[in-house]
């Protein structure tokens, strides 16, 4: 199980894994074959046992597949890829999972993977992770040194640069990121990766997280809103705060039907629709096919927690002495405090 703080690269980290699988085998006659399984649309009521398990990779391994034809041979080649040893499970995002069903679930995950003959991968955020599940731990570290400034390096190439008034060569930038003492983690990679890209636009030094993920998705919003967009930015943008306080509040899976979420917007249908497509066609929102549905969640779990904090900054109002002490809040709080 690969452990790491938000925004360390676990996705990133399962997903290159998943290409070196495919790349090692592309030559041989019966290859591995890997599949990607995201764990934040597990069925809360699930008890995840081996029948429950091969379901999702089933529904992984046919996702965007019309054919019934082909759906059925996919399905069919399950078991004979256990048999053979040639399925590799790739499970990302563990503790996305439900939290009532939360250490069930994961105990039968790790049940499922000492049982079975299937070679396996999972991620979690460190402190979310439940101690019974039995298995090797690889930990992903903050950047060192060296990376911050190979990032920089690579993300920033232009100079000098001009920051808050300030001229700095290349060697300036990387000693300024690593030795001054800058409101956001430098030596975390997504937020270094949203830190580059707020240099190359706004010339200026953030004063917060949250100002880096403000500017994220205003951009995201705004490029769409240059386009064909029905529907404005500040109009998306608090959808977008109101969509992630509702998947927030119902502690269920990462992903929702798109006809259920329509009902939760305080919008008529159309517009709901519009919403909705602005922010897949922004980036802002990811959708897949569960069982035929269309679904829709947040590319990334800190884009939820970031827009869950601007709902309750906006009123929003929930019991925070039931959830201060929770794992699964904690970055939503941060969030909260850091919002102007």
């Amino acid at each position: 199980v690969l452990l790491g703080d938000p925004g360390t690269g676990k996705t990133l980290t399962l997903q290159m894994a998943l290409l070196e699988v495919l790349r090692s085998e592309e030559n041989r006659v019966l290859p591995k074959v890997p599949v990607f399984i995201h764990l934040g649309n597990v069925d809360p009521e699930s008890r995840l046992t081996a029948s429950d398990v091969f379901e999702y990779v089933a529904q992984a391994m046919c996702m965007g597949e019309e054919d019934k034809s082909t759906r059925r041979l996919l399905r069919a080649a399950i078991p004979l890829l256990v048999s053979r040893r040639r399925l590799v499970l790739i499970f990302d995002g563990m503790d996305e999972m439900p939290r009532h069903a939360y250490a069930a679930q994961t105990e039968a995950l790790s049940r499922f993977a000492a049982e079975r003959r299937v070679k396996t991968l999972f991620s979690c955020r460190i402190n979310d992770f439940n101690h019974q599940f039995s298995h090797k731990r690889l930990v992903l570290m903050p950047f060192v040194e060296k990376q911050v400034a190979d990032f920089v390096h690579s993300h920033l190439t232009i100079y000098p640069m001009v920051i808050s008034g300030e001229t700095y060569s290349r060697r300036q930038l990387v000693k300024k990121l690593l030795t001054s003492e800058l409101p956001v983690d430098v030596r975390n990679p997504y937020t270094l990766h949203l830190l580059c890209e707020f240099l190359k636009d706004r010339k200026a030094w953030p004063d917060s997280r949250v100002e880096l993920l403000d500017f994220y998705c205003q951009r995201l919003a705004g490029l769409h809103a240059n386009g064909r967009a029905s529907i404005d930015e500040d109009s998306l943008l608090n959808n977008l705060a109101d969509i992630a306080f509702h998947l927030t509040m119902r502690n269920s899976q990462t992903s929702i039907p798109v006809g259920d979420l329509i009902e939760r917007l305080n919008t008529s249908p159309r517009n709901g629709y519009q919403i909705i497509d602005s922010a897949i066609r922004s980036g802002l929102l990811f959708q897949s096919l569960d069982q035929g549905r269309r679904v829709v969640r947040f590319p990334h779990h800190r884009l939820q927690e970031y827009f869950c904090s601007k709902a309750v900054a906006k009123g929003h109002s929930l019991d925070w002495s039931e959830r201060v002490d929770s794992p699964r809040w904690q970055e939503t709080i941060i969030n909260v405090l850091l919002v102007k």
